[in-house]
């Protein structure tokens, strides 16, 4: 069977990749798939804040309409309360202390 190659993992075979010294590999080498990369991920950040913005100018009039009127549904929301009347409802007392329940006590009575 003279026809056989034999592979090796020590012997490097054509296509097997690129060569790397072993300083760049301690130094991170900058090859040309990893500035492909860089590229990529600064283009797709770059459009993301983009569009994000984008978003934001087309809903920016929603945004401003909804707090001109009181958060969109004719209610309070968002205004300054002048009148005594309408600002008496929000006056409520102070809610009472919470007592533990009797189950609760027990059991750290028993060191559970």
């Amino acid at each position: 069977m003279p026809d056989e190659t034999h592979q090796s993992v020590s012997e490097p075979q054509p296509g097997d990749g690129i060569e790397v010294t072993a300083p760049q590999a301690r130094q991170g080498y900058n090859g040309p798939i990893s500035r492909r990369m860089f590229w990529i991920l600064v283009i797709s950040s770059v459009a993301a804040v983009v569009l994000m913005f984008g978003y934001w100018a087309t809903v920016s009039g929603d945004l401003r309409r909804a707090d001109a009127s009181g958060g969109g549904d004719g209610g309070q929301h968002g205004q300054l309360v002048t009148d005594p009347k309408v600002a008496s409802q929000f006056d409520a007392p102070a809610p009472a202390p919470k007592e533990p329940s009797p189950e609760a006590v027990a059991g750290s009575r028993t060191g559970r």
